[in-house]
């Protein structure tokens, strides 16, 4: 299978489809720029604002206590702009104030304008169905809402509302079908939305004053019960300072304790000095009872005991004081802190029952004024020139858009027809279907205006023309004849040439003087009567019915040594006709008068044909450029590819490349 040039898969589809490319481009640039025109045309107005907040405050937070702030309610005051110049409430507002509802009644009941005439008809014409289904009550009719409708538009294609990256200006923009409308719009649009911000805020300042007089209470009696609390604390105890008071124990407990060391010293050495003189006393008792020095002894031991039994008494007395004193001590440790716990408390209370009372005050002058934590205000209002060009549609993108697509459509149906076009359309489709079969054998046939189709009309152009453009295959009967003399033109289905090619073959062999007959041996759609002007009365069909016993041929028809037998009669069953022996006999006797019979039947695929194809000696099949399926060629392939094929005729064939464009490639 031979490549076919890159070339030629690239221009061949858009040279042979070249009129559908053509039309194709045409209508769907025709039909872009249609819908270009129905597009109204809008002017763009835009406004921006701009939407500052002070710093964030946090909201006040004590214990259970919680104050709602602006900031809680609106985290972003941009974004809450955007969302309110996106609601309903606005975009109703905006279409009852400039009768956007009348103008939407009035372009679908009554148009003024050609593009919205066209437009009513076209949903008309879609609308048709709908309207007799509720005309017979299968289909509900609904009234229409046209404000509704005319809101639901100018959210969607009249309003564009986007926050500046990086900025806190909001951009508000318009698209209307006047530029004076589309300023007004826009500039009334963005005070509506400031002063809806302002009066949301005002509720909003309102719903606090409500929430904080319904805190107020509560927390001031929470406050007045610490003070009470703290003031009758104070007032029981007497509290003057808790510093001094605690120092003096300290310094008492301090003194106490370093008594009580003393005497613990002091006991210790007593009772040492009393273990010696005990022990003094036993060693010289016996010895010295009567002696002074014993006598001594024993008073110190006496006075040892009570000095000690002093001083116990003493360290029991101090260690009871310092246990007392310790005691103290704690308690006023205890009452200092629930002191301190009082006055905190008091303190929150007061703190927050004073933040309250000033948040109130500050909501109430909110309340009551227009003043506001809020910077928002219009920096850049819109204005559209009354001379400026509409927004949308933009011939400059809309032009070049509608080339593009035009052009990469109809390139594109060439292509996919070519693609599914399973017709033989150049002389390797027949190589390639007919491998074996001799390249020479394959006669081109291009289109000739002056070779009649519909009646052959003789004149030295005609037969020019005629021996001109089938001098190759006459010659390849003259050349290769054998005493075959019996030549079938058929063709793998209808309307592909098959009788011009016969008339044309036989005229040709005539005017080369072979003695020619034409027999029209089609029994479906018999044609060489009307070609030649002859009557239709009896032909092929009478004679083989009776089985030659007269002859019907025409002498010397348009050219002298051309005959022509034609069909005669139409039979219900043409098949019968071509059945035993009559039609060998007939073809007998016709060899011995004529040099060629040229047999014009019908298709292959007929039965007929079938039974004729055997008595041919000679058969030529007949394609036709651009018409003849593959597919249906390659069923033929085995009756085609016999000996007795003579030639294969690629008819109506023309070069789809032009020559002065294959001069560029």
């Amino acid at each position: 299978m031979k490549e076919k040039p890159l070339k030629d898969l690239i221009f061949y589809p858009l040279f042979r489809y070249k009129w559908t490319v053509v039309f194709t481009f045409i209508g769907i640039f025709a039909m872009i720029m249609f819908l270009t025109f129905l597009i109204t045309p809008t002017y763009e107005a835009s406004v921006k604002i701009l939407v500052h907040q002070n710093p964030k405050q946090q909201p006040l937070i004590f214990e259970d206590v919680s104050l709602p702030t602006q900031e809680n309610i609106k985290t972003n005051l941009a974004n809450d702009f955007v969302s309110i110049a996106q609601s309903q409430e606005i975009a109703r507002a905006i279409v009852k104030q400039f009768k956007l509802d009348e103008r939407l009644r009035k372009k679908v009941e009554a148009p003024e304008e050609l593009r919205d005439k066209i437009k009513k008809a076209i949903v008309d014409i879609i609308k048709y169905p709908f309207d007799l289904l509720e005309k017979y009550g299968l289909l509900e009719s609904k009234p229409k809402d046209y404000v509704a409708e005319a809101v639901e538009d100018f959210l969607e294609d009249a309003l564009e509302v986007e926050l500046e990256e990086d900025t806190q200006v909001v951009k508000l923009s318009i698209w209307e079908e006047s530029p004076s409308l589309a300023t007004q719009i826009a500039n009334t649009m963005a005070k509506l939305v400031i002063d809806k911000l302002i009066e949301l805020e005002k509720q909003q300042a309102e719903t606090v004053c409500d929430f904080i007089k319904s805190q107020l209470r509560p927390v001031e009696e929470k406050y007045l019960q610490s003070l009470r609390q703290y003031e009758l604390f104070k007032e029981k105890w007497n509290v003057v300072s808790f510093d001094e008071e605690k120092s003096l124990k300290l310094n008492t407990l301090e003194n106490l304790k370093s008594e009580l060391a003393e005497t613990l010293v002091n006991l210790e050495d007593r009772k040492k000095a009393l273990a010696q003189v005990k022990k003094a006393i036993a060693f010289q008792e016996k010895k010295l009872e009567s002696l002074p020095l014993y006598q001594d002894l024993l008073k110190q031991r006496a006075q040892l005991e009570i000095d000690i039994q002093s001083l116990e008494g003493r360290r029991r007395e101090l260690e009871v004081n310092i246990q007392q004193l310790e005691a103290e001590l704690a308690n006023i440790i205890k009452r200092e802190n629930e002191f301190t716990r009082l006055q905190q408390q008091k303190d929150i209370d007061e703190k927050v029952f004073l933040a309250l009372k000033d948040k109130l005050r500050k909501f109430e002058v909110q309340k009551a004024t227009r003043l506001s934590e809020f910077d928002i205000r219009i920096v850049d209002p819109a204005y559209v020139s009354e001379y400026a060009d509409p927004d949308w549609p933009k011939l400059e993108i809309f032009v070049p858009l509608g080339l593009f697509v035009s052009l990469f459509t109809a390139i594109g149906l060439a292509f996919l027809l070519n693609y599914f076009d399973g017709s033989i359309r150049s002389i390797d489709d027949i190589e390639e279907t007919f491998p074996n079969f001799p390249s020479e054998k394959i006669f081109v046939m291009k289109k000739n205006k002056k070779l009649a189709k519909n009646k052959i009309k003789v004149t030295p152009a005609w037969k020019k023309a005629v021996l001109d453009s089938f001098y190759p295959l006459s010659s390849v009967l003259l050349l290769e004849n054998k005493g075959q003399k019996v030549v079938l033109v058929t063709s793998p289905s209808k309307d592909e040439g098959k009788t011009f090619i016969a008339v044309n073959l036989a005229c040709s062999l005539a005017m080369r003087n072979k003695k020619t007959l034409l027999i029209d041996a089609n029994p479906w759609h018999p044609s060489l009567s009307a070609l030649f002007g002859l009557p239709d009365g009896p032909g092929l069909s009478e004679i083989l019915q009776a089985e030659g016993e007269a002859d019907y041929i025409h002498k010397d028809v348009k050219l002298s040594h051309l005959d022509v037998l034609t069909f005669g009669k139409r039979v219900s069953d043409p098949l019968e006709l071509f059945l035993g022996e009559t039609l060998d006999n007939l073809l007998d006797k016709l060899r011995s008068v004529y040099d060629y019979i040229i047999m014009d039947t019908s298709p292959l695929t007929t039965y007929e044909t079938k039974k004729i194809l055997s008595r041919a000696e000679r058969v030529f099949l007949v394609l036709r450029y651009g018409y003849t399926n593959k597919t249906d060629l390659l069923r033929l392939k085995t009756i085609c590819e016999v000996k007795r094929l003579a030639g294969i005729i690629f008819n109506d064939f023309c070069e789809v490349i032009p020559f002065w464009f294959k001069k560029f490639l």
